[in-house]
């Protein structure tokens, strides 16, 4: 591309019927480009501070949103530009949400320094320190109710997540009873839906057979949560993979996953499959989760202290 005196046509192009900017190109000193080390090139200049006299090399891009933001052709080096400048912190920066953090914490303000209330509570109540691999957990999964009778402490992110684990459990075993599927929005909830019958027109014979299969017994393999694999045109594939892209008519996609509605993996029939991004199958075991604290709440599903995992309340 033509460049005229360091700077691109097409750059050039945009400022030039721009009166003010020219005037400010006209009075910044020369200018020239530099390449970084990713390869992008910026256009830079040399400005002389009007408070301390010193030079140094700025973007050009800089000096003119600085100029501008000053109302005139004042410029100042990096150190006397944020000498008197402000930073707004706590309240009163535009992001302040009253302490409660990105993910849903709450944080406060000890010695200057910013923690999570709930282990702050959780380490009052032990008399110690949590060691960096505890986690405290929240038992009705209501990251601001930070009630210590709320809180359980796990040894590492393993045992935590195996609780999660037993909470969803504990929510499948009132599928279709409590809790219904939403193919609208691929989330749980605590209202029932009543499925419309789907097309069944494009499997034949040997598909039926293979959403009927049982799993081969691995004896390795001890639980029974592993997929069925069968062999198909030669080739080792999970059923409930060939299942579902003959159900949408194409391969999946990279970002696509393949979800069992009731949650148990053996279930390959059409019904009980559905495709989603990977993004969106997170937060349908979101909502799962969310389903069986409501039910928490209501005292059809309880929390054993001693073990650290979520069982169904017998009636």
């Amino acid at each position: 591309m033509e460049e005229k005196e360091g700077i691109t046509v097409a750059f050039w192009n945009i400022i030039y019927y721009n009166p003010i900017v020219m005037e400010k190109i006209m009075i910044i000193s020369e200018k020239f480009s530099e390449r970084k080390d990713d390869g992008r090139v910026c256009f830079c200049v040399f400005r002389k501070c009007d408070k301390c006299g010193k030079e140094e090399k700025a973007r050009f891009d800089t000096v003119v949103r600085s100029r501008e933001r000053r109302g005139g052709n004042i410029d100042f080096c990096w150190s006397c530009g944020n000498k008197n400048r402000v930073i707004p912190r706590g309240r009163e920066h535009k992001n302040f949400k009253n302490g409660i953090s990105a993910s849903g914490y709450k944080r406060i303000n000890v010695d200057g320094k910013r923690i999570y209330e709930h282990r702050l509570i959780m380490e009052n109540y032990l008399g110690r320190k949590i060691v960096s691999s505890e986690q405290v957990h929240h038992i009705d999964l209501n990251k601001q109710n930070n009630d210590i009778n709320n809180l359980f402490l796990f040894a590492n992110a393993k045992d935590h997540h195996l609780s999660h684990s037993f909470m969803e459990k504990c929510a499948y075993f009132f599928f279709n009873k409590l809790i219904w599927f939403n193919k609208k929005n691929n989330k749980y909830v605590l209202n029932s839906f009543i499925y419309p019958k789907e097309d069944l027109t494009n499997f034949n014979n040997e598909d039926h057979i293979l959403w009927n299969s049982e799993p081969i017994k691995h004896s390795k393999n001890k639980r029974n949560n592993y997929y069925i694999k069968r062999k198909i045109d030669g080739e080792l594939i999970e059923v409930h993979i060939h299942i579902a892209e003959k159900k949408i008519g194409r391969k999946l996609y990279r970002d696509e996953c393949v979800h069992h509605i009731d949650g148990n993996k053996h279930n390959n029939y059409p019904n009980n499959l559905i495709v989603m991004l990977k993004s969106v199958h997170r937060l349908c075991h979101i909502s799962l989760q969310h389903c069986a604290s409501d039910l928490y709440k209501q005292g059809i599903v309880g929390f054993n202290r001693d073990i650290g995992k979520y069982f169904v309340v017998e009636k």
